[in-house]
């Protein structure tokens, strides 16, 4: 089970002279402001998953997860796509301080960056059917952003136009 714990709307006016990871972080600060300290665990999609976001979200006491491209900003370079060829079931994990990043192969490659979740343990992971059994990264993340998934079709119910054309973006708090 699941809800909506808080929204906002992004309304550009209110941050047009800050950086894309200063108005990220003043939004997400907005949200999680009533539960800060309260060791929250907050799952996210790739666009608020910078380490200056998840480090600042470690120091407040409150945990993340969430998807991450594998050219952005502090992201390993030795596990990106062009470094390692993976095969369905390969999990690849790095860990710089409290920030851990996973990528798992599929049918298509799965970046996760975490501060929440031991790494997993490096290696092929299949059943003998093939199919490639998920770390538990995964299957967490998986799980809390169906939560987000329902409240979005719910919230799209009502007309909320967007001027620029750009969906809303993506958090789940537990």
């Amino acid at each position: 089970m699941g809800y909506t714990y808080d929204m906002g709307v992004y309304l550009g006016k209110q941050w047009q002279h800050a950086t894309a990871q200063q108005q990220c972080m003043e939004w997400l600060l907005q949200v999680i402001q009533r539960g800060e300290g309260l060791r929250h665990r907050i799952f996210m999609d790739n666009y608020f998953t910078s380490p200056a976001v998840f480090e600042d979200l470690f120091q407040r006491k409150s945990n993340a997860c969430g998807t991450v491209h594998h050219d952005r900003y502090g992201m390993p370079r030795d596990i990106g796509p062009e470094s390692l060829k993976m095969k369905r079931g390969d999990i690849v994990t790095r860990v710089r301080g409290t920030l851990g990043v996973v990528r798992w192969k599929d049918r298509w490659h799965v970046y996760i960056r975490t501060n929440m979740h031991a790494p997993p343990v490096e290696g092929n992971f299949t059943q003998e059917s093939g199919q490639a059994i998920k770390p538990c990264v995964v299957e967490d993340y998986n799980a809390y952003m169906g939560f987000v998934d329902k409240s979005d079709r719910m919230v799209n119910s009502y007309g909320i136009a967007h001027r620029n054309g750009s969906g809303p973006r993506n958090c789940s708090f537990t």
